[in-house]
C-alpha cells in the first residue's frame, strides 16, 4: 500500500510487481477522507503511515491491485502533457506580447 507521490512511487510499485508482491497505489481524495472520517486534521508524516496503513488494512479485499501501465499509454499521456504545457506558455506569452510597455522596459529593448 502507498500513495502517490508525485510519481516517486512508480519505482517502489515496479519492484513489488518484478518480486510478486501484492500492491495497491491509493486514491489520495478517498485516502484524505478516510483520514478525515476519523476527525484528524493533522498533518505528519507519522499520522500518513499510520492512516495509510489503517486503510490498507480495513480495505484492502475491495481494493485493486497496481499493474504496470502499459508503455505506449505512458508516452502518449507524458506528450500530451507537455503539449498542453506549451500551449499554456504559448498563451502566457501571446498575452505578454500585447501587454503595453513600461517606460523602463523599452531602454531594455
Amino acid at each position: 500500500m502507498c500513495e502517490p507521490t508525485g510519481g516517486h512511487e512508480g519505482l517502489l510499485l515496479e519492484e513489488c510487481l518484478r518480486a510478486g508482491i501484492a500492491c495497491h497505489r491509493a486514491d489520495t481524495l478517498k485516502l484524505k477522507s478516510y483520514i478525515r472520517s476519523y476527525g484528524t486534521h493533522g498533518k505528519s508524516d507519522a499520522i500518513d503511515a499510520a492512516m495509510l496503513r489503517a486503510y490498507g488494512r480495513e480495505r484492502w479485499e475491495k481494493l485493486a491491485l497496481w499493474q504496470a501501465p502499459d508503455p505506449d499509454e505512458m508516452r502518449l499521456r507524458t506528450l500530451v502533457r507537455r503539449r498542453q504545457e506549451l500551449i499554456a506558455i504559448r498563451g502566457a506569452e501571446k498575452n505578454r506580447a500585447k501587454a503595453p510597455f513600461r517606460p523602463r522596459a523599452r531602454r531594455l529593448l
